[in-house]
């Protein structure tokens, strides 16, 4: 368990520099943070790395095991602790707090929740970054862990077969926000010159799409650089039952999209993207909105789905919606709408 970590100790001291910086952010996740850990030391490389773990005032015993780690390799670790909680303050901790701490020239992310699998993600993705400086970004295929019942889906972007393109290259921005790309960030290593080149603080604000700051990642260095994507996993991605992005309640979850869906429209007009890709995913959104409001019998929801960025839907289709919502717990009109994909379930 060690090994890995004394190399890469004996790395930084006799070459100088990181060349990569692992930025991971955590906040009451004592349950899961030495598997982050462990995942960045069993990294090999021929390259020295320095690894960031900010801490955002947990209150369990986060700050105490990233402590631990942090005194057993000192020339490797560098923890960030806070007193009071960054995030609840507005400000957003990785892209303010960790990434202008980063010495180098590339950043890969993992939150404290995931881990890696792979001890040879970060070699693959720097290789590859070195020899094709056209290239700002690299992401991988993922493996998902739901907590709750501790079942794992291996290789969640292969096993749902979308195409390659949509995953890379120098339209990434148009299929990201058409919603067709799968990038998740714990897969993610970029380049830092173009993220700093780029980057307008401002948007990591916005209050339309500031739950988090993911999508504002990905489209600032997808939108100005080209992006390669490796089709094998390299983590594992845990489900949580409630997190920053993951929620139980559908209220929470709608709150979610709809931030995903301002943050696609805004990166859409930013870079140009004809408007069929994120018109087009707000369409399907306003649609699920639409299923989860019938579903929920949540009228306030189903008027926000029909009038959802000024999405048209005819008198026709509006009345069927509506009659659905006030008809669908009868068990002969669930029936009917196998067509309509509604299930007995939440859709959002």
């Amino acid at each position: 368990m060690k090994e890995n970590g004394v190399i890469r100790i004996n790395n930084i001291l006799n070459m100088g520099e990181p060349l990569v910086s692992i930025a991971c952010i955590t906040y009451n996740q004592g349950s899961y943070i030495k598997d982050a850990i462990e995942g960045f030391l069993k990294q090999k490389t021929t390259f020295p790395v320095e690894i960031i773990i900010y801490d955002d005032a947990s209150g369990d015993r986060t700050a105490t095991i990233i402590r631990n780690y942090a005194n057993e390799y000192p020339e490797l670790i560098i923890p960030i602790y806070q007193k009071e909680n960054q995030r609840s303050k507005g400000i957003n901790p990785i892209v303010e707090l960790v990434f202008p701490k980063c010495h180098g020239k590339y950043i890969a992310i993992c939150e404290g929740d995931d881990y890696w699998t792979d001890p040879l993600k970060l070699q693959k993705q720097v290789d590859f970054l070195e020899g094709n400086p056209d290239y700002g970004m690299v992401h991988t295929d993922f493996d998902q862990l739901t907590v709750e019942n501790n079942r794992v889906v291996k290789s969640i972007i292969k096993s749902q077969d979308p195409k390659k393109e949509w995953q890379e290259g120098k339209d990434f921005v148009k299929w990201h926000v058409g919603g067709y790309s799968k990038i998740i960030t714990c897969t993610v290593c970029f380049r830092k010159s173009v993220f700093d080149s780029f980057v307008d603080y401002n948007e990591f604000h916005n209050p339309l799409f500031n739950k988090f700051g993911d999508h504002q990642l990905f489209c600032t260095i997808g939108g100005n650089s080209y992006v390669k994507y490796f089709d094998e996993s390299t983590c594992i991605k845990r489900v949580l039952k409630e997190s920053a992005s993951h929620s139980e309640n559908y209220l929470k979850k709608v709150d979610f999209s709809i931030s995903i869906s301002n943050a696609f429209e805004y990166y859409g007009k930013k870079f140009h993207v004809p408007e069929q890709y994120y018109k087009g995913y707000n369409k399907r959104f306003s649609k699920n909105l639409i299923k989860t409001a019938i579903i929920k019998h949540d009228y306030t929801l189903l008027t926000t789905g029909l009038n959802f960025k000024d999405i048209k839907f005819n008198y026709v289709q509006k009345m069927f919606f509506f009659l659905m919502f006030f008809l669908y717990k009868l068990k002969f009109i669930q029936n009917i709408l196998v067509f309509f994909r509604i299930r007995s379930k939440q859709v959002i």
